[in-house]
């Protein structure tokens, strides 16, 4: 039975973000091991593209890996949450799990901007998690560094989504990293995390 690695990126993102670590499992030589990218376009919508990804991973064969960064994470979080018997590990990469507090706003005035509307922590992406209880390994890497003022006022961020939203799990392991919301894809220490939770999903 084939062992599966699927990457899900961000939003406005694509599977490049995953260059340096694909270079890095490409030296496993194993023929039952397969790389999976669950690509989609935010601009459809959370609602739109989860039941796409989820008939992708139906039609995959053996257990599975998810590797995820920001927005990827919460929809490999659905994924793990409708089908447990499937996603045996996860690897999370500044995902913002509680959701990105000003899109509370933001959504006011870009109505139509269907990324604003995900990832507010009201919406259903985002809201759903919550009755998601994660019983298998999972790791949350959290991104540290790239404070900005215009991101979150009252608490800490990477640039992008706020520290209190991505370690807002109880159920996750959490290792923190000096690097930013991006550079997170390419430190060395993400790597060996997501290498380490591979030779784990093949031994």
């Amino acid at each position: 039975m084939p062992k599966n690695v699927i990457f899900i990126h961000g939003a406005n993102a694509t599977q490049r973000s995953f260059n340096y670590m694909l270079r890095a499992i490409k030296q496993i030589k194993r023929k039952d091991l397969q790389v999976h990218f669950f690509n989609y376009d935010h601009h459809h919508g959370f609602a739109h593209n989860f039941p796409v990804m989820l008939e992708k991973l139906d039609a995959i064969q053996g257990e599975c890996l998810i590797v995820a960064h920001s927005m990827g994470g919460i929809y490999a979080m659905h994924l793990y949450g409708a089908r447990p018997d499937r996603v045996k590990r996860a690897v999370t990469l500044s995902t913002p799990f509680a959701g990105v507090h000003n899109a509370m706003f933001m959504r006011w005035i870009f109505p139509w901007y269907k990324l604003i509307s995900d990832s507010a922590p009201t919406s259903n992406a985002v809201a759903k998690l919550n009755d998601i209880h994660v019983t298998i390994p999972w790791t949350q890497i959290v991104s540290m560094d790239g404070d900005q003022p215009w991101v979150t006022v009252f608490t800490r961020n990477d640039g992008v989504v706020s520290r209190l939203s991505m370690t807002s799990r109880k159920d996750v392991n959490y290792i923190y990293l000096d690097t930013n919301h991006y550079e997170i894809l390419s430190d060395q220490t993400s790597i060996d995390v997501v290498l380490s939770e591979l030779e784990y999903l093949v031994a």
